[in-house]
This record gives C-alpha cells, sequence and structure tokens, in this order.
C-alpha cells in the first residue's frame, strides 16, 4: 500500500468481512432405508466446519426443527445430520427447498487492523527486530483469519 489512506481504506473495507468458500450441495432425503415420508430427515454432504446453529438456521426456513444432531465421524471429509422436522409437510418442503444447494456456512471473520508495537508491550519481534517489512505502509497492517492474543 503506497499511502496511510490506502491502508485506512483497506482496513475499512476488509475488517469484519467473512470468508466464504464456495460449498458442495447438501443431500437432503427422508431417513431410514426405505426413505418413507416422515419428520425425520438424513442430511449428507455437510462440511466439517458446519455448526448445529447455523443448519438449525437453514431448516427453520421450511419449518419447525424439533431436534437436530450433527452425525461427525473422525478422518470423513463430510458431516451427516438428521433433522427431525415438526411435520412431514415441513419434511417435504426441506428437502424441496435444501437438497441439491450448498449449506448455508459461515466462514471465518477476517481481521485487519493496523500492526501494534510488540516489543513496546514487553514481547519479543515475532518478525525478528527491524521496521516491519521496509518501514512503509506495507508492515502497517495485519490480516488473519481469526483474533490473535491481542483481539
Amino acid at each position: 500500500l503506497a499511502c496511510v489512506e490506502e491502508a485506512q481504506a483497506a482496513v475499512e473495507a476488509l475488517h469484519g468481512r467473512v470468508l466464504a468458500a464456495p460449498m458442495p450441495p447438501m443431500r437432503v432425503r427422508f431417513a431410514g432405508k426405505d426413505q418413507q415420508p416422515g419428520s425425520n430427515l438424513y442430511v449428507a454432504g455437510l462440511p466439517m466446519t458446519v455448526h448445529e446453529q447455523q443448519l438449525r438456521a437453514t431448516f427453520a426456513q421450511c419449518g419447525y426443527v424439533v431436534r437436530l444432531r450433527l452425525l461427525v465421524q473422525p478422518g470423513r471429509p463430510e458431516t451427516h445430520a438428521l433433522v427431525q422436522m415438526g411435520t412431514v409437510d415441513e419434511a417435504q418442503l426441506a428437502i424441496q427447498k435444501l437438497n441439491g444447494s450448498p449449506p448455508e456456512t459461515l466462514g471465518p471473520t477476517l481481521v485487519v487492523r493496523y500492526a501494534t508495537n510488540r516489543a513496546a508491550k514487553g514481547r519479543d519481534d515475532p518478525f525478528g527486530g527491524g521496521g516491519g517489512g521496509g518501514g512503509g505502509c506495507c508492515g502497517g497492517i495485519v490480516s488473519s483469519g481469526g483474533a490473535g492474543p491481542d483481539g
């Protein structure tokens, strides 16, 4: 970044943004081997990072969610879930609306802030001393996928 104004613009534009990667579609069907219509649903194709609250909110768009259980299997690239909707009609609506669509998940929140002088706080400089990247604006911005020990 060439100047302080550009650095300020970058901080304002990027801080607090949620990173979202394209997700493969989830598969929603009636639970059980015979897949007979009922209020219980089986959901496959969920990312390992999905949270119960996110999935509950997704299915709540189709009706009342009685129960939801994530089925995390270590070593597997995806998560599965069992969802019980309030009625068979709500379960059918969830299949029609959600099957084949990517899950609504939130990625990590981007934190962009001006770098702090760690040496002044009594900590070692993680960059081994020096001026932080050539003494220009580029050394004054820190971006990370999550909050560090300072915030």
